[in-house]
């Protein structure tokens, strides 16, 4: 017993210190820290007492008001897993590199204009995540680092990419959302071990070729700028659950057939752009749970949409569409239907079969009148329908009894 007391005693002193009450923390059987949680507390400075436990492996201190990392970092030899994310940091001190079993670092929403060349010491690193920091190049750091896992740079200023990050050939997860890049190389295509890649919110206008070397992604973001060409090699990404795509408005993008046959895709967030019709080949995604379809000009569904039977949410918004098929009823899995900001007018009483439906967002349409069916539907908690001026609100409420109404 008398070997857990020091580690005790100061964990004490500390939770005194901060007039905290204790979040997470977990012993070994020596009686030695090895995780500490400091969440959230608005620290100013990193407390001293944290670098007396020799023996922690995972330190949570993110979400603070830290300015400063001191130096004494370095006494925590056994760290794995440090969180330094949405503090206040502007630079890491050398010593980080002292770090050699450390395995993830979180250091987004900080400060930082550069990183320490120190960083490429950490040979054991896997997981680096640098998202809206202010660092706009790391090729010293990622020289030596063909081991990385994970890697995400999102919300940074980067207009193009180090050569060496193309030799990261272990790389599962790479994120450059929302940064400054106008084109994505070939090179792309070395990352032969991607699962995830997240790349919307640049500025490059197609994607290249070799993305179709990439069959092991499972994730592919490219939502929030406009593409303007998919190259037919998509095909190639069997693997592929999760899509997001954006279409360019500003001349009528390239949207290959071989979209349709990535059978294994459960999640499809498509901006049809300037395309005004939905490929009657939608109807071969059958394993689809969640479907997002927006795009100003769309003003029609395919009768093969309501084959998708798995789906269980279901959103097409900012569209045209002036009516919606009783065919809706097929998909009895439904349990969000969103059509907010079309041009609507009626619904048809087939919505009664949607027995799971939970959400129905009909905003900014220009409906009537509701079906009387809809207060059949049981399980629906949420009926949205600001923005249509000629629905009457009491008779609402009496048709649909006690649903939330927005």
């Amino acid at each position: 017993m008398e070997s857990q007391q020091p580690d005790r005693a100061i964990l004490d002193i500390l939770l005194q210190t901060l007039e905290a009450p204790l979040q997470e923390v977990k012993f070994d059987s020596h009686g030695n820290l090895i995780r500490l949680v400091l969440y959230g507390l608005d620290l100013t400075q990193f407390p001293p007492e944290i670098f007396k436990f020799t023996h922690l492996q995972y330190l949570d201190i993110s979400c603070n008001q830290l300015s400063l990392l001191p130096i004494e970092i370095g006494y925590l030899p056994e760290l794995r897993t440090l969180f330094l994310n949405h503090n206040r940091l502007t630079s890491l001190p050398p010593e980080i590199g002292q770090l050699s079993n450390l395995k993830a670092l979180f250091l987004n929403h900080n400060r930082l204009a550069s990183l320490p060349e120190e960083i490429g010491k950490l040979k054991n690193l896997r997981r680096l995540d640098l998202g809206n920091t202010g660092v706009s190049y790391m090729a010293e750091q990622i020289r030596n680092q063909a081991d990385w896992q994970k890697y995400t740079a999102n919300e940074n200023q980067l207009s193009h990419l180090p050569l060496e990050i193309w030799k990261l050939k272990n790389l599962e997860m790479l994120g450059l959302w929302a940064n400054q890049l106008t084109t994505l190389p070939e090179e792309i295509g070395h990352l032969t071990n991607l699962t995830e890649l997240l790349l919307g919110r640049n500025n490059f206008p197609a994607l290249p070729i070799a993305i179709g070397k990439l069959t092991k992604l499972h994730r592919l973001m490219l939502h929030g700028h406009p593409i303007e060409q998919v190259p037919s090699e998509i095909e190639k990404l069997q693997d592929l659950e999760y899509l997001t795509l954006q279409l360019s408005i500003n001349q009528p993008p390239v949207l290959p057939s071989e979209i349709w046959k990535l059978s294994k895709l459960q999640h499809l967030d498509l901006n049809l752009g300037s395309i005004s019709q939905l490929s009657p080949k939608i109807g071969q995604l059958s394993q689809l749970k969640v479907l997002y379809i927006g795009g100003k000009y769309l003003n029609s569904l395919p009768p093969e949409l309501w084959q998708l039977t798995q789906l269980e949410r279901l959103d097409i918004h900012g569209s045209s569409l002036s009516l919606l098929p009783p065919h809706i009823g097929l998909l009895t899995n439904l349990q969000q239907l969103r059509l907010h900001r079309n041009r609507l007018k009626y619904l048809p009483s087939e919505i009664r079969l949607l027995s799971h439906l939970e959400v129905l967002d009909l905003q900014w349409n220009d409906l009537h009148q509701l079906p009387p069916q809809i207060g059949s539907l049981e399980n629906l908690r949420e009926l949205r329908i600001n923005g249509n001026p000629h629905l009457l609100t009491p008779l609402l409420k009496l048709l649909v009894g006690e649903h939330k109404i927005f």
